[in-house]
């Protein structure tokens, strides 16, 4: 069965208040260390961004456990997902810890589609590390809303590519802008 890997902030749903929580919490921690790290996000991803400043991926991972999800089922994704999972193996690739990734997915209503979640918690190193892709195979297709940390490995691996962003790249197969778009894709003819 052919397998299709989903990030999931971002990409299977968007909420500007939690991203924007989770940025006030990390920023409130840091205190005076809270600029650099600014300065550093300019060029690296949340994760490396803090490691560089000496903070562990599990203490990111306490900051960001502490602020409420306040998601609502989602049942237009449930349906999208649901066809999807007649006829493709779904799975999810993130940085976030298990717990985060779980409590999400059931707060949407889409944790039965799913069977694996790839974590944070559970990888060697994070996206875009390439081992964090050691399970994408070629001819497997991989769902995300940033190119260089979500979609280049996997390209290069030979998977199917779908970008979830207002702003296209080129380099990825597909391009659409909400995951709901994703149905104008025909997977199963890939």
């Amino acid at each position: 069965m052919k397998r299709i890997f989903f990030d999931l902030d971002d990409t299977l749903y968007k909420n500007k208040k939690l991203r924007e929580d989770r940025e006030k919490a990390i920023i409130s921690f840091l205190g005076e260390k809270a600029e650099e790290y600014k300065e550093l996000k300019k060029n690296n991803n949340t994760i490396k961004s803090l490691e560089i400043l000496g903070i562990s991926k599990e203490t990111f991972y306490q900051i960001i456990s502490s602020v409420p999800i306040e998601l609502e089922k989602d049942e237009r994704l449930i349906e999208i997902l649901g066809r999807l999972f007649e006829n493709f193996e779904l799975l999810i690739i993130s940085n976030s810890p298990e717990k985060i990734v779980e409590e999400i997915i059931k707060k949407l209503g889409i944790e039965k589609f799913f069977s694996k979640l790839i974590t944070g918690d559970k990888m060697k190193k994070t996206k875009p590390h390439p081992t964090a892709f050691e399970e994408i195979k070629f001819g497997d297709t991989v769902v995300g809303n940033n190119f260089d940390k979500d979609l280049k490995i996997p390209k290069q691996i030979g998977a199917i590519t779908i970008l979830v962003s207002e702003s296209p790249n080129s380099e990825a197969d597909f391009n659409i802008h909400h995951i709901y778009e994703i149905d104008y894709i025909k997977l199963d003819k890939l």
